[in-house]
């Protein structure tokens, strides 16, 4: 596998995911690290409320080697009056490092990297997702299925 995308040059990644624990965020770890080895620039958004003293020794350790930045910030699992300023942040930290790629973990990190795009926010990104499973965590039929079930199926077009 290339270094570098198909023209030659590195490339400029964003990874925004929800909570920094678990096998989701060892997997954007070790996708960063391997992209970052590799001579792209990466940037990682996460989730300012969990992951406790472990997930910010990791994230200290890693921010070094992140060009792009490290982003803390508040985001709650479920729909939440503070996903605004968060979207606005992530919309933010796209349009100043103008990354080629923003690619998003899980749900809530899928919501933050895909919905610029809904609202007229596009940049010239592509915006990749990651399922994690988090919106099937639900029961069929329940409100929080039948909303995270919409919210998936809003995306064809993105």
């Amino acid at each position: 596998m290339s270094d570098e995308n198909m023209d030659g040059r590195s490339l400029k990644i964003i990874h925004v995911l929800r909570a920094p624990l678990g096998g989701l965020f060892r997997h954007v770890l070790d996708l960063a690290r391997e992209q970052i080895a590799r001579g792209h620039q990466v940037g990682l958004i996460t989730d300012s409320l969990t992951g406790g003293d472990r997930a910010t020794a990791t994230l200290n350790e890693l921010a070094p080697s992140l060009a792009l930045g490290l982003s803390r910030i508040p985001m709650h699992r479920n729909p939440h009056y503070s996903d605004i300023a968060a979207l606005a942040h992530v919309i933010k930290r796209v349009k100043n490092a103008n990354p080629d790629i923003v690619h998003g973990h899980g749900s809530k990190g899928a919501l933050y990297a895909r919905a610029p795009a809904l609202i007229g926010f596009r940049g010239n990104s592509i915006r990749a997702y990651t399922p994690h499973g988090g919106s099937f965590n639900y029961n069929p039929g329940s409100a929080l299925h039948k909303l995270y079930m919409a919210v998936e199926g809003m995306w064809k077009a993105y």
